[in-house]
């Protein structure tokens, strides 16, 4: 329903750009992780929401929404939507989230692409959606991965939600081609969650946090005990959502590996991303200069 909800808000005309986990679904044509929440960009603030808002009830699915009032301790410009409708299995009332983030375009390549995918039902003409590259998604997901500076913080019981950002992060990074986008998205993004929170920190700061997040958990906490159990509580809590439950505490080592790896790489202004291919031998290789 997460993409019904999208489809909707594009029917009604809405100028947002969309962006978060759930955009991986046409980015990259292919459904990783369940989602029930939807993120999305407008410029502006605007009065006119209820409007559009209102439409999409009279034109869809959804039977009503409700604005969800949160605490920000940050002073980011967010708001919350709970768009809810009847499940199809069981006629209960369920609701997909929309958070609004208000603020300029912060991404170097947006793209139009067709809400079209074999997990909603649509037909021709396909509506599309502005939406940013695979690249900028990556670099703004960097941002989120750095629970010590810009990112979900620890102490804030969302383990799980950390634990989403370096998934998404892993899948990405199959698919990015280099690091110029990735680099550029990533420093605005940075620079503006440093501004929101009053950080008296940089960028490089924040690739560190990316690093040694990593780091903590590949070795198990041996670095970071406090730290690692988070970590370990939310990687057990997220399986759930993986489309074919097999995300646990080993198959996590990789993706914090891929965020480490490209934290390096960003801090050393090197963007080249070299993967690993099938069959190629790696005895001859040494890592080093991590830092």
């Amino acid at each position: 329903m997460a993409l019904t909800l999208l489809e909707s808000l594009s029917k009604v005309k809405l100028d947002f750009i969309f962006k978060g986990g759930t955009s991986l679904t046409l980015l990259i044509d292919k459904l990783y992780r369940f989602s029930i929440d939807v993120d999305i960009i407008l410029e502006n603030q605007s009065d006119k929401l209820d409007n559009f808002f209102n439409n999409l009830i009279n034109d869809s699915s959804f039977i009503k929404y409700e604005e969800q009032i949160r605490r920000n301790n940050h002073n980011i410009p967010k708001s919350h939507y709970k768009f809810f409708y009847n499940s199809f299995y069981d006629n209960s009332e369920k609701y997909i989230l929309l958070d609004i983030l208000y603020e300029k375009n912060n991404y170097s390549n947006i793209i139009k692409k067709d809400i079209n995918c074999e997990f909603i039902s649509t037909e021709e003409p396909y509506l599309e959606v502005d939406i940013p590259c695979v690249e900028d998604i990556l670099g703004d997901k960097l941002t989120a991965f750095a629970p010590s500076t810009t990112g979900i913080l620890y102490d804030t019981n969302k383990n799980l939600e950390i634990i989403k950002q370096m998934f998404d992060i892993g899948i990405l990074f199959d698919y990015a081609k280099d690091l110029t986008s990735v680099k550029k998205t990533f420093e605005k993004i940075a620079a503006k969650e440093i501004e929101y929170r009053k950080l008296n920190i940089n960028s490089i700061d924040v690739l560190n946090d990316i690093f040694e997040t990593s780091i903590t958990l590949c070795h198990n906490g041996y670095l970071n005990r406090e730290s690692f159990l988070k970590l370990k509580n939310g990687i057990k809590r997220f399986n759930s959502y993986v489309i074919d439950g097999s995300f646990n505490l080993n198959s996590s080592y990789t993706y914090a590996a891929k965020a480490a790896y490209i934290s390096i790489l960003l801090k050393n202004n090197n963007l080249e991303i070299k993967k690993f291919k099938k069959g190629e031998n790696l005895n001859d290789k040494f890592i080093e200069n991590t830092k």
